[in-house]
């Protein structure tokens, strides 16, 4: 539901809701649920990332998460499709496939979420927009590359006359 509006949609792909929602439809619990539980759970994961993807500026990302075969089905659900009932099948398939298959998705949602950041410095990945300015610098939002974690980042301008007071 939050998905439907443009800028609350951003803010699930700059805070990394995307790749949430991926670990929950990949996810592999050591007690596992019945299988129409999963299911069930794995659809509510898709049917938040198709709400997602339905926004023009995601489409790019998404086409490099799922193999063509699983994207083709992902993109048949149709726009803002709100039975879950809809996304099961598919949420079924995804659970079917080999290992390293579901491997691969999910080395290809950690490449999408790297490369969503607009800048890095060092090892950190700036996220969007300055979060905040002032007199003494501006400040990013961050995250090391590869992991999940957020920071802020603090960028000091440093003046080329500068004494050594």
């Amino acid at each position: 539901q939050l998905s439907f509006d443009d800028d609350n949609s951003l803010h699930i792909r700059n805070l990394n809701g995307v790749y949430v929602l991926a670990s929950v439809l990949l996810y592999e619990p050591v007690l596992a649920p019945p299988p129409e539980e999963e299911a069930l759970i794995q659809a509510h994961a898709l049917r938040a990332l198709r709400f997602l993807y339905s926004l023009e500026r995601n489409r790019k990302s998404f086409k490099r998460v799922f193999p063509p075969s699983i994207f083709e089905r992902f993109i048949e659900i149709g726009q803002y499709e709100r039975d879950v009932s809809k996304y099961v099948p598919l949420a079924t398939s995804i659970m079917s496939l080999p290992p390293e298959k579901r491997d691969l998705i999910r080395q290809s949602v950690n490449e999408m979420v790297d490369s969503d950041a607009d800048m890095r410095v060092g090892r950190y990945l700036i996220l969007g927009q300055p979060i905040g300015k002032g007199g003494w610098g501006t400040i990013y939002r961050t995250r090391r590359e590869g992991g999940q974690t957020h920071y802020a980042l603090k960028e000091i301008p440093l003046e080329e006359n500068q004494s050594d007071e």
